[in-house]
């Protein structure tokens, strides 16, 4: 083969005063130029304002960014994290946000959605876009949709391939996911007291509506300082210590029900057997999210997931079984023992519907229909 020899320092013209092999070189925001000596120009692009990638940002674990029908905001991490700013300043027309149907739609299985405002900080893209006019059948749920976005600048373009949109459709202010459950029933994707899927939220003794410092039987509302000495909810006779008639109540009564006093609407606590329906619809996973042990909640009919991180729970002034288990309540007394009400709890090998004191502080994961 060749053999090559080093010859350090090169021995040929220094290519000053008009001995360079290039007749001229020059640059714009998308190519550098280079004229050759018989007159031919090399263009070689470098990317407008020096971005190389662009790669969508998601909202959930699975990848997926939210989507809407009014507007929404898409963000995008760009390479190098400098050309943020200038893309951002571009006229819109070099944009482009492409939709595809995962099934035709109507005449056509995609649609290209307006850019209403753009914002560079970062090393983010921030788009705003109108989707107004995403097909009923994504809102629905019929029809899935994936987007990307695509800059093209003279004849280049650069593209963040295609992600998964999902659709947000809060309710009352607080986000839910349709898991597709025979009952119809939505869950939210945070605990009462939590602004995101990891975070374990408040933390509530069962039929009261806020937090405190200490949870026993001395602190609890529905007691005269004792387990047999229950003054709501309350099916023995031999736990009642009230000179009402024994109320024989099974269910939280809405002004009871920490999901629905803290978030309104219908938003409420589920009971037993809406837990033992999201365990039975649904594949259970234990995993880590963001750092996170906890159980990710994957629907077996149109895949979607939510996750409840291992909240432990309270007793007294102490936290127990923090990062090992998640513990959540449920509105149903349980009527054998009229001092405990049901509850779902995790660990990393079951999960199983089961029963606590009506005294422990525990996280509530809300519903509604």
């Amino acid at each position: 083969g060749t053999t090559w020899t080093q010859l350090g320092q090169a021995t040929g013209k220094d290519g000053k005063d008009g001995d360079s092999i290039f007749q001229w070189v020059n640059q714009d925001e998308s190519y550098w130029y280079f004229a050759l000596a018989n007159g031919d120009v090399i263009k070689i692009g470098r990317g407008i304002h020096g971005a190389k990638a662009v790669n969508a940002i998601p909202s959930f674990s699975d990848g997926s960014v939210i989507a809407n029908k009014g507007k929404f905001t898409m963000s995008f991490d760009v390479l190098p994290a400098e050309a943020a700013e200038g893309l951002a300043e571009e006229s819109n027309d070099i944009f482009n946000v492409k939709v595809v149907y995962t099934a035709p739609t109507k005449a056509s299985n995609s649609i290209c959605l307006p850019i209403l405002s753009k914002e560079g900080k970062e090393g983010v893209l921030l788009l705003t876009v109108d989707g107004s006019n995403l097909d009923d059948s994504f809102v629905k749920g019929t029809s899935g949709a994936s987007a990307c976005l695509q800059i093209v600048w003279n004849d280049n373009v650069m593209s963040s391939g295609y992600f998964t949109l999902t659709y947000y459709d809060p309710y009352n202010g607080h986000e839910y996911v349709d898991l597709g459950l025979p009952s119809g029933l939505k869950w939210a994707t945070c605990n009462v007291g939590a602004t995101k899927p990891e975070d374990y939220g408040d933390y509530f003794a069962w039929g009261e509506t806020e937090p405190k410092e200490r949870y026993d039987w001395s602190t609890y509302r529905w007691c005269n300082g004792a387990y047999n000495k229950l003054t709501k909810y309350c099916t023995n006779s031999s736990y009642w210590d009230s000179t009402e008639p024994m109320d024989n109540k099974t269910v939280l009564d809405p002004e009871d029900d920490a999901a629905h006093v803290k978030w309104g609407g219908s938003w409420r606590m589920p009971t037993i057997d809406e837990w033992i329906e999201l365990q039975s619809s649904c594949k259970l996973t234990w995993t880590i999210q963001n750092g996170v042990n906890g159980l990710l909640v994957t629907s077996v009919t149109n895949s979607n997931s939510i996750f409840f991180p291992a909240t432990g729970y309270l007793f007294g002034t102490g936290y127990y079984r923090v990062l090992t288990h998640g513990y959540y309540w449920s509105s149903s007394l349980y009527a054998a023992n009229s001092d405990d009400a049901f509850n779902l709890r995790f660990n990393s090998e079951s999960v199983d519907t089961s029963f606590s004191f009506r005294y422990d502080g525990i996280p509530v994961r809300p519903v509604c229909e």
